[in-house]
């Protein structure tokens, strides 16, 4: 829940990703990757962000404060999407999340599921058996591989923040734009810039396991006309905003005392832009 931790991670990055055991797991449904044009050169960053997700892969669905965000924001973040059948969707670097269980509820849309991670991906293959979905490993800050102009509908969730500066949000969205088709929907949420309580205020009733993957991640939480100009700078138009507050949808989550100080505010923003 921290907004800016130190960093604390020197492990190497290798551009080429390989994936043994996750094409054992499932050899169908992924594609080994090898990224060859990084955007900017943020590579200490990537390493301690890929070995965090790694270390808490096998936990992911079951932290509490990830099943808040998602029990928060998952009713407007798919009416922002509005998935329709034959939808050719991308989630971008969403870890095991709970959106590919609802996204792949049509089993006529054609989902890509990528992350940073292996052991994320190989987590997802056991939780998610459905044919329609395809898996990729993906790195927050390569050109990401795919052609011009392949998706209906991108959905990139609570992952921004892992992004340090104002050039590299431009050349991400720049890339976002290249692979969303004309006149289709790039959807993202993240923690809000202007929440209205501490964090101290803020209590779930089953509390979050220690980790040492605060220390090892650094995150930075930009502003909204960080994202509105790197939304210009992209050729994206913003058709909608929202801010996503603590409601009545993840009280049970909440222990009642924090959730009488915390209701109505603001927690989360989303994003809907069109190309």
């Amino acid at each position: 829940m921290k907004e800016q931790i130190d960093i604390d991670s020197t492990q190497n990055q290798t551009n080429s990703i390989t994936s043994d055991a996750i094409l054992k797991s499932k050899e169908s449904l992924i594609k080994t990757l090898t990224m060859n044009w990084p955007l900017k050169s943020e590579i200490k960053n990537q390493n301690s962000t890929q070995t965090a997700f790694e270390k808490s892969a096998k936990s992911y669905d079951e932290d509490p404060f990830t099943e808040f965000l998602f029990s928060a924001e998952n009713n407007i973040v798919s009416e922002l999407l509005d998935i329709s059948t034959w939808d050719k969707v991308l989630d971008l670097w969403c870890g095991t999340w709970k959106y590919i269980k609802l996204f792949a509820k049509n089993t006529e849309v054609e989902i890509t599921w990528t992350d940073i991670s292996e052991k994320m991906i190989q987590q997802s293959v056991q939780n998610n058996q459905d044919s329609n979905i395809e898996y990729e490993i993906a790195n927050i800050e390569d050109r990401l591989p795919f052609p011009d102009n392949s998706f209906d509908k991108i959905n990139c969730a609570h992952v921004l923040k892992f992004i340090l500066t104002q050039e590299w949000l431009e050349n991400t969205f720049k890339e976002i734009a290249r692979i969303l088709k004309p006149w289709w929907v790039f959807v993202f949420s993240n923690n809000h810039p202007d929440r209205n309580f501490e964090w101290e205020d803020f209590k779930l009733k089953r509390k979050e396991e220690e980790s040492d993957n605060d220390n090892e991640i650094e995150m930075h939480l930009h502003k909204i006309n960080n994202y509105i100009q790197a939304c210009k700078t992209a050729g994206l138009e913003i058709e909608e905003q929202v801010d996503v507050t603590i409601s009545d949808n993840s009280n049970y989550l909440i222990k009642e005392e924090s959730f009488k100080k915390t209701k109505w505010k603001k927690v989360i923003i989303a994003f809907k832009m069109k190309k």
